[in-house]
C-alpha cells in the first residue's frame, strides 16, 4: 500500500531541489525566516565538535546542511525527516548515515533503544504545535545520554512580546501553522528536565542549547 503523504511532506519533496539555494539566498539578504542561518549552522556545528559526541541524531535533517560537515569528520549520524526527497539528497552526501523517513514521534519507536550524545533540530521543531514540542522534548530524554544536549536552531525569540513583534512585522509571509520556539516558554515548561542557554544571532533567529539534567 502506498504510504499516505501529508501536504507538508509533499511541499518539502517539491522544495528539495532548490531548498539549499533558497535558504542561502534568504540568509544572505538577511530576510525572514532564514536570516542568520549560516551563523546558526556554524554555532551548532562548532559546539558539537567541542563536545566530541559519539552519536548525533538530527530530527528534520532535510538535505543534510547541518550534519554533512560532522559526517565528513567521522561522526555517526542518524537523520529523521518526513520528506523522502530531502532524505534522498542527504543520503547522497552521507551514504553511511542512518535515515528514517518518519514523523518525529513515530521515529522514537523506530530508533529503538538507541541513545545519543546530542540531538539537533534545525528549522524543524516549529512544525509541531507548542504542546507537541514540549511533549517531544520530554519523550526524547530517554534517547539522550546523561548530560546530553539538544540544539534547536530556528526563528525564535526571548519572550512572547518579541515574537509578536516579529509576527506583525512579517504578517504578509507569516505562517500560522508554524510555532516558533520562545525561550522563556521553553524554560517555564521544561526547567525540571533541562538547563538552558540561548544565542540570538539575527533579528528573527537564534539557537537554544538544552542540557539534560
Amino acid at each position: 500500500m502506498e504510504k499516505h503523504k501529508s501536504s507538508s511532506s509533499t511541499l518539502f519533496d517539491e522544495w528539495s531541489s532548490h531548498y539549499e539555494k533558497d535558504v542561502k539566498n534568504t540568509d544572505k539578504s538577511n530576510r525572514y525566516p532564514f536570516a542568520g542561518y549560516s551563523e546558526i549552522r556554524r554555532g551548532i556545528v562548532s559546539l558539537i565538535k567541542n563536545t566530541k559526541p559519539e552519536s548525533i541524531l538530527e530530527m528534520g535533517i532535510g538535505t543534510g546542511m547541518i550534519s554533512e560537515e560532522l559526517y565528513n569528520e567521522g561522526y555517526k549520524i542518524t537523520g529523521i525527516d518526513f520528506s523522502e526527497e530531502m532524505i534522498d539528497i542527504a543520503k547522497r552526501k552521507m551514504p553511511e548515515a542512518t535515515f528514517f523517513n518518519s514523523t518525529f514521534f513515530d521515529s522514537i519507536e523506530l530508533i529503538g533503544n538507541k541513545s545519543f550524545n546530542c540531538i539537533v533540530f534545525s528549522y524543524s521543531i516549529h512544525h509541531l504545535n507548542k504542546n507537541e514540542q514540549f511533549s517531544l522534548l520530554i519523550a526524547l530524554l530517554d534517547r539522550l545520554h546523561i548530560n546530553g544536549k539538544i540544539y534547536i536552531g530556528d526563528v525564535m525569540s526571548i519572550n512572547k512580546s518579541k515574537m509578536d513583534t516579529l509576527k506583525t512585522k512579517y504578517a504578509n509571509s507569516w505562517d500560522d501553522d508554524e510555532y516558533y520556539p520562545i525561550y522563556k516558554e521553553y524554560m517555564n515548561k521544561l526547567e525540571e528536565f533541562y538547563s538552558f542557554s540561548i544565542n540570538i544571532v539575527s533579528h528573527c533567529s537564534g539557537y537554544m542549547i538544552l542540557t539534560k539534567l
